[in-house]
């Protein structure tokens, strides 16, 4: 069928169905402007696999694996918070899926980086290796 996409970065098989709503996207220069300026208001959302994010990732971003949404959830903090997702490129699907996920549940403050970490790299922007993921207390 065509709508069965091409394996994630973790290969494992997407199989989302495309919507037909577009989402929002911002650019790597924006992106890390608001970094700068409004950390606290941004949460980035890398959708690799664990094991990639342990490797390299995105400043400040958090890992919350496609595969895994729905375990995660807890440690996105608020509806309102604005939540940036990226992936590797613009040729993994992953992360506008994650979008997708994360809206039919209530979050609609999402956008989309489709540069992703390839993009940021090549930008020069801070990287970094492994930061473990802080869970909410209950």
């Amino acid at each position: 069928a065509n709508y069965l996409r091409k394996k994630d970065s973790a290969g494992e098989p997407c199989g989302c169905k495309k919507s037909r709503k577009p989402v929002k996207t911002i650019a790597a220069n924006e992106l890390r402007n608001l970094l700068k300026k409004s950390k606290n208001k941004l949460l980035v959302i890398d959708v690799r696999h664990e094991n990639y994010y342990k490797i390299k990732h995105i400043k400040n971003a958090v890992n919350i694996p496609r595969y895994n949404i729905k375990q995660h959830l807890n440690e996105v903090p608020s509806t309102e918070k604005e939540l940036v997702f990226y992936c590797d490129d613009l040729t993994s699907p992953i992360a506008e899926e994650s979008i997708r996920i994360f809206n039919s549940l209530g979050y609609n403050n999402t956008r989309y980086f489709p540069g992703g970490l390839n993009e940021w790299v090549e930008k020069g922007f801070p990287t970094r290796k492994s930061r473990p993921v802080k869970k909410k207390k209950k």
